[in-house]
Protein backbone atom coordinates (compact mmCIF):
# COMPACT_ATOMS: atom_id res chain seq x y z
CA UNK A 1 0.00 0.00 0.00
CA UNK A 2 1.31 3.38 -0.82
CA UNK A 3 1.60 5.96 1.94
CA UNK A 4 -1.00 8.28 0.39
CA UNK A 5 -3.63 5.56 0.49
CA UNK A 6 -2.75 4.70 4.10
CA UNK A 7 -2.98 8.36 5.11
CA UNK A 8 -6.37 8.62 3.42
CA UNK A 9 -7.67 5.57 5.28
CA UNK A 10 -6.31 6.94 8.55
CA UNK A 11 -8.00 10.30 7.89
CA UNK A 12 -11.34 8.59 7.13
CA UNK A 13 -11.12 6.44 10.26
CA UNK A 14 -10.21 9.43 12.44
CA UNK A 15 -12.98 11.54 10.95
CA UNK A 16 -15.52 8.75 11.47
CA UNK A 17 -14.53 8.44 15.14
CA UNK A 18 -14.81 12.17 15.68
CA UNK A 19 -17.99 12.77 13.67
CA UNK A 20 -20.03 9.76 14.74
CA UNK A 21 -21.50 10.04 18.19
CA UNK A 22 -21.09 7.02 20.39
CA UNK A 23 -24.26 5.03 20.88
CA UNK A 24 -25.63 5.39 24.37
CA UNK A 25 -24.92 2.50 26.67
CA UNK A 26 -27.22 1.99 29.60
CA UNK A 27 -27.50 -0.56 32.36
CA UNK A 28 -30.41 -0.35 34.73
CA UNK A 29 -29.65 -0.96 38.37
CA UNK A 30 -32.23 -0.14 41.02
CA UNK A 31 -31.74 0.06 44.75
CA UNK A 32 -34.03 -2.01 46.94
CA UNK A 33 -36.83 -0.06 48.62
CA UNK A 34 -39.89 -1.15 50.54
CA UNK A 35 -43.35 -0.35 49.17
CA UNK A 36 -43.75 2.38 51.81
CA UNK A 37 -40.42 3.95 50.81
CA UNK A 38 -41.43 3.85 47.13
CA UNK A 39 -44.72 5.58 47.98
CA UNK A 40 -42.98 8.27 50.07
CA UNK A 41 -40.44 8.95 47.29
CA UNK A 42 -43.13 9.31 44.61
CA UNK A 43 -44.78 12.67 44.10
CA UNK A 44 -47.73 11.21 42.20
CA UNK A 45 -49.37 7.78 42.44
CA UNK A 46 -52.43 6.81 40.40
CA UNK A 47 -54.18 3.91 38.71
CA UNK A 48 -55.23 4.37 35.10
CA UNK A 49 -55.44 2.92 31.62
CA UNK A 50 -52.57 3.46 29.18
CA UNK A 51 -53.86 5.23 26.09
CA UNK A 52 -50.61 4.95 24.17
CA UNK A 53 -48.31 2.02 23.55
CA UNK A 54 -44.55 1.93 23.98
CA UNK A 55 -44.38 -1.83 24.56
CA UNK A 56 -41.98 -2.42 21.68
CA UNK A 57 -38.54 -1.32 22.69
CA UNK A 58 -37.12 1.27 20.37
CA UNK A 59 -34.44 3.88 20.54
CA UNK A 60 -33.16 5.17 23.86
CA UNK A 61 -35.43 8.16 23.45
CA UNK A 62 -37.70 9.43 26.16
CA UNK A 63 -41.32 8.69 25.28
CA UNK A 64 -44.58 10.17 26.52
CA UNK A 65 -47.47 7.86 27.37
CA UNK A 66 -50.94 9.24 28.05
CA UNK A 67 -53.13 7.70 30.74
CA UNK A 68 -56.82 7.90 31.48
CA UNK A 69 -56.72 8.30 35.28
CA UNK A 70 -59.18 6.22 37.31
CA UNK A 71 -57.99 6.73 40.90
CA UNK A 72 -55.45 9.05 42.54
CA UNK A 73 -53.58 7.94 45.67
CA UNK A 74 -51.13 10.84 45.90
CA UNK A 75 -50.77 14.19 44.13
CA UNK A 76 -53.09 16.08 41.81
CA UNK A 77 -53.76 15.06 38.20
CA UNK A 78 -55.94 15.83 35.23
CA UNK A 79 -58.28 13.06 33.97
CA UNK A 80 -55.85 12.57 31.06
CA UNK A 81 -52.25 12.63 32.29
CA UNK A 82 -48.96 12.20 30.42
CA UNK A 83 -46.08 10.23 31.93
CA UNK A 84 -42.58 10.09 30.42
CA UNK A 85 -40.20 7.14 30.56
CA UNK A 86 -37.28 5.75 28.58
CA UNK A 87 -38.20 3.44 25.74
CA UNK A 88 -35.74 0.71 26.77
CA UNK A 89 -35.80 -1.63 29.77
CA UNK A 90 -32.02 -1.56 30.10
CA UNK A 91 -32.28 2.24 30.47
CA UNK A 92 -34.76 1.72 33.34
CA UNK A 93 -37.71 2.47 31.08
CA UNK A 94 -41.15 1.04 31.75
CA UNK A 95 -42.97 -0.41 28.75
CA UNK A 96 -46.72 0.23 28.65
CA UNK A 97 -49.38 -1.48 26.48
CA UNK A 98 -52.33 0.61 25.34
CA UNK A 99 -55.57 -0.52 26.95
CA UNK A 100 -53.90 -2.09 30.00
CA UNK A 101 -54.39 -0.82 33.54
CA UNK A 102 -51.35 0.28 35.55
CA UNK A 103 -50.66 1.79 38.93
CA UNK A 104 -48.03 4.44 38.20
CA UNK A 105 -45.55 5.81 40.73
CA UNK A 106 -44.03 9.01 39.31
CA UNK A 107 -41.74 11.89 40.20
CA UNK A 108 -41.39 15.32 38.63
CA UNK A 109 -38.22 15.95 36.59
CA UNK A 110 -37.81 19.04 34.42
CA UNK A 111 -41.49 19.84 34.87
CA UNK A 112 -42.62 16.42 33.57
CA UNK A 113 -44.04 13.44 35.41
CA UNK A 114 -41.59 10.59 34.96
CA UNK A 115 -41.59 6.91 35.90
CA UNK A 116 -39.11 4.10 35.50
CA UNK A 117 -38.78 0.40 36.19
CA UNK A 118 -37.00 1.37 39.43
CA UNK A 119 -40.19 2.87 40.84
CA UNK A 120 -43.06 0.71 42.08
CA UNK A 121 -45.07 1.15 38.86
CA UNK A 122 -46.92 -2.08 38.21
CA UNK A 123 -49.49 -3.52 35.86
CA UNK A 124 -52.91 -3.69 37.47
CA UNK A 125 -54.20 -2.19 40.67
CA UNK A 126 -52.46 -2.16 44.04
CA UNK A 127 -53.60 -2.73 47.58
CA UNK A 128 -53.10 0.81 48.98
CA UNK A 129 -52.55 -0.38 52.57
CA UNK A 130 -49.39 -2.27 51.47
CA UNK A 131 -47.92 1.10 50.47
CA UNK A 132 -49.29 2.97 53.48
CA UNK A 133 -51.54 4.93 51.11
CA UNK A 134 -55.16 6.05 51.53
CA UNK A 135 -57.81 4.58 49.27
CA UNK A 136 -57.64 6.19 45.84
CA UNK A 137 -59.85 9.15 45.06
CA UNK A 138 -62.02 8.55 42.01
CA UNK A 139 -61.53 10.90 39.08
CA UNK A 140 -64.31 12.76 37.30
CA UNK A 141 -65.35 11.42 33.92
CA UNK A 142 -62.62 11.60 31.34
CA UNK A 143 -63.11 13.66 28.19
CA UNK A 144 -63.31 11.91 24.85
CA UNK A 145 -60.00 10.17 24.19
CA UNK A 146 -58.23 10.83 20.91
CA UNK A 147 -55.58 8.23 20.05
CA UNK A 148 -53.71 10.33 17.51
CA UNK A 149 -50.23 11.12 18.79
CA UNK A 150 -48.92 14.59 18.03
CA UNK A 151 -45.63 13.99 19.82
CA UNK A 152 -44.58 10.84 17.98
CA UNK A 153 -40.79 10.42 17.83
CA UNK A 154 -39.28 11.91 14.70
CA UNK A 155 -35.70 10.71 14.95
CA UNK A 156 -34.59 8.03 12.53
CA UNK A 157 -32.32 5.08 13.26
CA UNK A 158 -30.67 5.70 9.86
CA UNK A 159 -29.05 9.00 10.88
CA UNK A 160 -25.71 7.42 11.99
CA UNK A 161 -25.49 5.48 8.70
CA UNK A 162 -26.15 8.65 6.70
CA UNK A 163 -23.40 10.45 8.61
CA UNK A 164 -20.93 7.61 7.93
CA UNK A 165 -21.89 7.55 4.26
CA UNK A 166 -21.49 11.31 3.90
CA UNK A 167 -18.12 11.18 5.69
CA UNK A 168 -16.86 8.43 3.39
CA UNK A 169 -18.02 10.31 0.28
CA UNK A 170 -16.29 13.49 1.42
CA UNK A 171 -13.07 11.62 2.19
CA UNK A 172 -13.14 9.85 -1.19
CA UNK A 173 -13.71 13.18 -2.97
CA UNK A 174 -10.82 14.79 -1.09
CA UNK A 175 -8.46 11.94 -2.04
CA UNK A 176 -9.58 12.07 -5.68
CA UNK A 177 -9.08 15.86 -5.86
CA UNK A 178 -5.64 15.61 -4.31
CA UNK A 179 -4.57 13.00 -6.81
CA UNK A 180 -5.87 15.13 -9.69
CA UNK A 181 -3.79 18.11 -8.59
CA UNK A 182 -0.51 16.17 -8.65
CA UNK A 183 1.58 16.72 -11.75
CA UNK A 184 2.03 13.68 -13.98
CA UNK A 185 5.50 12.13 -13.64
CA UNK A 186 7.67 13.05 -16.62
CA UNK A 187 9.18 10.30 -18.58
CA UNK A 188 12.74 10.63 -19.71
CA UNK A 189 13.32 10.25 -23.41
CA UNK A 190 15.04 7.01 -24.32
CA UNK A 191 18.74 7.36 -24.81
Amino acid sequence: MNSMFRRGLLAIATLALVVLPAAPCFACSCGAASPEEQARASEVIFTGVALDDNSREGSFAEVAVRFGVDAIYKGELEPITTITTNNQRNACGYLFRAGSTYTVFARVFDGKLRTSSCYATTEGEIEPAEYALPWGSPVAARPEIVNEREDAPTSSPWVPFAVVGATLLLAAAAIWLRRRERPEPRMRPPS
